[in-house]
């Protein structure tokens, strides 16, 4: 057969039975290998910064957690706790877990009575993020008294330290006082205070100053 009539039959066999031509010839076509990246993939590496910054976030907010959930009792008075005495101290350990000093703000004596309402108002939203079990209050009264109206609206306890006082007096006219502590006595919820003074005394002009 020559070679133009080789390649009629061959280009004719393969146009009628297509199939049949592959099939014939697929078991000798030469396996080709897919492709493999010569560098091997990486995979994404987390910077141990970032893993720095996860843990450190992790232990602050159980460290948080923790203080928030600690029984505490905050002190805010002039007298920091480190100059308690024994008993004082001991007491205060023994019903709230811990004490925690909060510095006393400065009242302005020619402050008025918004101010310092204002002032008692930014102190109770820091006591309330504290969440204490307690709150030891004493010093400037109009602060105090505020203070402890609003923390009271938030149902947070509030005490202060009963103390006796001995005073000695000297012969050059001089006196020595010395304060023993007592006791921690709770306030007065001032809501029923309110109301009950209004019971007892409901014609009373301070009652209804603002009706007119």
């Amino acid at each position: 057969m020559t070679a133009l009539a080789y390649h009629k039959f061959n280009t004719r066999f393969n146009t009628t039975f297509p199939a049949l031509y592959w099939c014939s010839f697929t078991p000798f076509l030469p396996v080709i290998p897919k492709k493999r990246p010569l560098i091997p993939k990486k995979r994404p590496v987390i910077p141990f910064c970032f893993l720095g910054f996860v843990c450190f976030v992790s232990l602050k907010l159980k460290s948080f957690q923790k203080h928030t959930n600690k029984a505490m009792l905050i002190n805010l008075t002039n007298h920091a706790s480190v100059n308690w005495c024994k008993k004082e101290k001991n007491l205060a350990l023994h019903l709230y877990g811990s004490i925690y000093d909060m510095h006393f703000p400065t009242i302005n004596p020619h402050a008025s009575a918004n101010e310092v309402y204002e002032i008692a108002l930014q102190y109770a939203k820091k006591i309330q993020d504290l969440s204490p079990t307690g709150v030891l209050i004493m010093g400037e009264f109009t602060f105090c008294f505020s203070l402890v109206a609003l923390l009271q609206q938030r149902g947070i306890s509030c005490i202060a330290a009963t103390c006796h006082r001995n005073t000695i007096d000297h012969s050059d006219g001089a006196k020595t006082t010395i304060f023993r502590f007592e006791q921690f006595r709770t306030y007065p919820p001032l809501s029923q205070l309110f109301m009950a003074i209004s019971f007892s005394l409901p014609n009373h002009p301070l009652l209804h100053k603002h009706e007119t």
